[in-house]
């Protein structure tokens, strides 16, 4: 008998066997596919490295010291702030706490007033000095409601909130949760956004690397978990003292998931990157498909050949267009803000990422395990909240539960 079966190798599930590892607890970990990481995925395509989705890390994030490296993840990071797109033109946004004069520029800006980047620094101080605990305890509404509660105007809003937290959350109507909004935000305002060195797998594979292989079984399809018995699709089953669900399994039919945001994110080879800068650019017009681009090498230089820049464009959602109609629209709208020079670049890849984020809507304010059985839980990002860190913390949260048991 197998003392913990831990079900699903992504973040969740390796930050379990994680913790177990450490602690000494005999374990084992099932993969339905042969690759561990789930969504935190980068693939090989003509020498270029993509990840699955656009996807940053959060250096603030609390949950990464205990378990990663950080230093061998050799991050490289943004420039603080964003450029917007608005009325045809490109618009510096400065991030008011680490560019105090950015604030006094913006008297001149389009975008929002000198009012909306002291309610910035404002609403950045307060996060800043609250502590993660008291913050998921505050009166929870709609990001938008917070936002106008705040006091920020109506432009302000539209042409920068939308389309940087659009590019968070995957949603442009700000119907997240204000407390995620909050966390996000705090977390900006402690850390930086930043990319791993050769892509985002290399979170999951610095996780994966320190699982003994022989506590390890890829490929093999969990179809069924009766009585803390595994049955496998090959026809083989485990029984085990303990079990870890991180992944949404569809025969378990209490556990009570989110639904989820979609996005589709296109990848091009160009010849150079039109604007320098580790910049991340988001759509202020209101219209078009396109909420956000990244030269990604620009960034981390690894993930392109040598002479070539990695573009990569968030749509949000999932437009009933063909993969070719979709990329012959979003080359119209690069067409619009780069010029001609945007013709001549190549599309690599069209990913569509039905379940990329959950809609987090509401967020409980102590995150826990869900219980199924007294010896089955659930964690994972599709019952908790779209977070590196929460999904992090779900499976340090499974690893203390199977240590209270022992």
């Amino acid at each position: 008998m197998d003392k913990v079966v831990i079900v699903g190798g992504g973040i969740a599930g390796l930050t379990t066997a994680h913790y177990l590892q450490q602690a000494g607890v005999d374990f084992l970990l099932i993969e339905a596919t042969e690759k561990l990481g789930g969504k935190v995925a980068t693939e090989q395509v003509n020498g270029f490295l993509l990840d699955k989705g656009f996807q940053v890390f959060l250096t603030a994030y609390p949950e990464v010291e205990n378990v990663l490296d950080v230093e061998a993840l050799q991050l490289k990071h943004f420039e603080p702030g964003a450029v917007v797109r608005y009325k045809n033109r490109f618009v510096e946004v400065g991030d008011p706490f680490r560019q105090p004069k950015s604030i006094f520029k913006s008297a001149f800006s389009p975008i929002g007033s000198v009012a909306d980047k002291l309610k910035v620094l404002k609403l950045t101080k307060t996060l800043k000095n609250t502590s993660l605990e008291d913050l998921f305890k505050t009166p929870e509404t709609t990001t938008l409601t917070d936002l106008v509660q705040v006091g920020f105007s109506q432009k302000m809003i539209d042409v920068f909130f939308r389309p940087f937290l659009g590019g968070i959350f995957l949603e442009r109507q700000m119907q997240t949760s204000n407390r995620f909004f909050h966390f996000v935000f705090k977390m900006f305002a402690e850390g930086t956004a930043a990319l791993p060195t050769g892509g985002i797998q290399k979170i999951a594979d610095q996780l994966a690397a320190n699982i003994p292989p022989e506590k390890l079984m890829l490929g093999k399809k969990v179809i069924n978990i009766e009585n803390e018995k595994v049955f496998i699709e090959d026809g083989s089953s485990l029984e085990a003292e303990q079990v870890v669900v991180t992944c949404p399994l569809p025969f378990l039919k209490d556990i009570k998931t989110r639904t989820y945001n979609k996005v589709c994110n296109l990848y091009y080879a160009a010849s150079a990157a039109p604007i320098k800068g580790a910049k991340l650019m988001l759509n202020g017009a209101g219209s078009g498909l396109i909420n956000n681009v990244v030269f990604v090498s620009e960034v981390d230089k690894t993930v392109a050949p040598e002479g070539k820049t990695l573009v990569s464009v968030s749509v949000i959602g999932n437009p009933n267009l063909s993969d070719s109609q979709l990329n012959q629209a979003v080359s119209e709208e690069l067409n619009d803000w780069f010029g001609m020079v945007s013709k001549t670049w190549k599309l690599i890849q069209v990913n569509r990422l039905e379940k990329a984020l959950p809609l987090s809507t509401q967020i409980d304010s102590n995150l826990q395990p869900q219980q199924l059985t007294k010896n089955m839980i659930v964690v994972g990002q599709h019952i908790h909240y779209g977070s590196l860190n929460a999904v992090m913390e779900s499976g340090r949260k499974a690893a203390e539960w199977v240590m209270q048991k022992k």
